[in-house]
């Protein structure tokens, strides 16, 4: 997204890996944005109740309705030195991915 011109300063983690303290530091890291933890972990059930209060008239707009229910818990900031150090990681990654794309489909064959 950022390549395509996007500015992604916070990313909202949902879901059991929500629930470890460890895992969105590290994901603040990797992405070098803010991670934020809302008070209620169920995002995809708590969004289809909030479309279905707007759909029955209890909330002018999404936005309205999700400001009384979407609540921030916590927040965990990126450290600057490790998104360093996981950009550097990854700009490694992707030159071996490149060169060992060809061989990963020779060998797709012989994994089935």
């Amino acid at each position: 997204f950022r390549a395509g011109g996007k500015d992604i300063s916070r990313v909202i983690s949902i879901g059991g890996g929500a629930k470890s303290n460890q895992w969105l530091q590290i994901q603040a890291d990797i992405f070098n944005a803010d991670i934020i933890r809302l008070k209620s972990e169920q995002g995809p059930a708590y969004g289809a109740a909030m479309i279905a209060a707007v759909g029955c008239g209890w909330f002018p707009s999404l936005e309205a309705c999700a400001d009384q229910f979407v609540l921030i818990k916590e927040t965990f900031s990126p450290r600057r030195e490790y998104s360093r150090q996981y950009e550097a990681l990854f700009q490694i990654y992707r030159d071996v991915y490149r060169h060992t794309k060809t061989l990963n489909e020779r060998l797709a064959s012989f994994r089935e």
